[in-house]
C-alpha cells in the first residue's frame, strides 16, 4: 500500500505498525494485574494509541462477548498499564496491539497471567455457641460469598465482658471446644474464616447461652437418632427361630405321647436275634386271671373212664 500525495505527486509506501513485543506481567494483585510491553516498529509515524484486552481464561477466546472482555484504549507512551477490577485467585489472557497514523499492528499472543489470592467476601454463617459447665460448645458453617483463595481455617474472638479479646485459630475445622477453669457469663463469640492473603470479615457477636433442658433434649434426641435402628431383616431371624422352636416343641409332645402309648400295657418291645430268628420280648407290667368254665360231658352208660384208655377223660 502507498500513501500518495497529489500536490506533489509524491507517493510513499503505506507502512503499519509492528506487533508488540514481550508482553508481560509486572506486578499482581488480589484485583489487579500491572503490565508492560514494548513498541514494534512504526514507520513514519509514531504509535498514537495502544489497546489492551483481557479476558478469564475459563471464557472461550473464539467466542467471548464485549461484557466478558476487558477493552482499554490507552495514549502511549508508556508502555505499560494496570488492569483493575479484577477477580481475586483467577486466571486471564492477556494481549495488545497499537496504532499509528497509518494502520493498526497486528496483536500479540495471548499470554496467561493470574491474580493473586484475595480474602473472603464474608462471615461465616449460623454461628451458635453453648456454654455446658465449664466448656464452651462453638458451631459455624462455611462463609456463603466467595473465598478468593484456598480456605486455611477460622478463627474465634472470644471476649468476656470488658476483658481484652482472645483469638483463637482452630484451622479447619467447624467446630470448637473451649474450656474454661470455671464457668463464664457474659461471653461473646465473632468467627472469621482467613486464606493465604489475610482474615476475612469477621461475623457479628453471638452471645453465649448456657445448655438448658430444651439444649440437652434436642442433644438427646440427635443421640437416639444417631444410633443404628432395628434393621427390618432381623424380624425374618425372629420369624424363623420362633417357628423352629414351636416346631421342635411339637415333636417333642407328639414322640412323647406315642411313647406313653407304646408303654401303656408294658414295656416297650425290645426285638433281639436268638438262635437265627428275630424274636421279641415283651414283659407285661400287670398280671390278669382268667376263669375257664370246666366242661362236663354225659357219658352212655357203660362209658366211663378206664384204666386202659388212660389218655380220655
Amino acid at each position: 500500500m502507498f500513501l500518495c500525495s497529489h500536490a506533489y505527486s509524491l507517493c510513499l509506501p503505506l507502512v503499519v505498525p509492528g506487533r508488540p513485543r514481550a508482553l508481560r506481567l509486572v506486578h499482581p494483585t488480589d484485583h489487579s494485574l500491572e503490565v508492560a510491553w514494548e513498541p514494534g516498529p512504526s514507520g513514519a509515524y509514531a504509535l498514537e494509541v495502544c489497546t489492551i484486552q483481557a479476558v478469564r481464561s475459563d471464557e472461550d477466546l473464539s467466542t467471548v462477548s464485549e461484557r466478558a472482555l476487558y477493552n482499554q484504549n490507552l495514549n502511549v507512551p508508556p508502555f505499560s498499564h494496570s488492569l483493575v477490577a479484577l477477580t481475586p485467585f483467577t486466571h486471564y489472557h492477556v494481549r495488545v496491539s497499537c496504532r499509528s497514523r497509518e494502520g493498526n499492528s497486528p496483536w500479540t499472543h495471548w499470554v496467561a497471567m493470574e491474580t493473586l489470592e484475595g480474602v473472603p467476601t464474608a462471615a461465616p454463617e449460623n454461628i451458635t455457641a453453648f456454654q455446658n459447665g465449664t466448656c464452651t460448645v462453638v458451631q459455624w458453617a462455611e462463609p456463603g460469598g466467595a473465598i478468593n483463595g484456598i480456605l486455611r481455617g477460622y478463627k474465634l474472638v472470644c471476649q468476656r465482658g470488658d476483658s481484652p479479646e482472645v483469638v483463637v485459630d482452630v484451622g479447619l475445622t467447624n467446630e470448637r471446644i473451649l474450656e474454661w477453669n470455671s464457668s463464664v457469663r457474659n461471653l461473646t463469640i465473632r468467627v472469621a474464616a482467613y486464606t493465604g492473603a489475610g482474615d476475612g470479615p469477621w461475623s457479628n457477636a453471638v452471645m453465649v447461652s448456657p445448655l438448658g433442658f430444651d439444649e440437652f433434649s434436642l442433644q438427646a434426641q440427635q443421640v437416639e437418632k444417631a444410633a443404628p435402628a432395628f434393621s427390618w431383616h432381623w424380624w425374618y431371624v425372629v420369624i424363623a427361630v420362633v417357628v423352629a422352636a414351636a416346631a421342635a416343641i411339637f415333636i417333642i409332645i407328639f414322640l412323647t405321647r406315642m411313647r406313653r402309648k407304646e408303654t401303656r400295657y408294658g414295656e416297650a418291645f425290645e426285638p433281639s436275634v436268638e438262635q437265627g430268628e428275630l424274636v421279641v420280648h415283651y414283659r407285661v407290667r400287670k398280671s390278669y386271671s382268667r376263669r375257664t368254665t370246666e366242661a362236663t360231658c354225659e357219658c352212655p352208660q357203660g362209658m366211663g373212664p378206664s384204666s386202659s384208655h388212660p389218655g380220655l377223660l
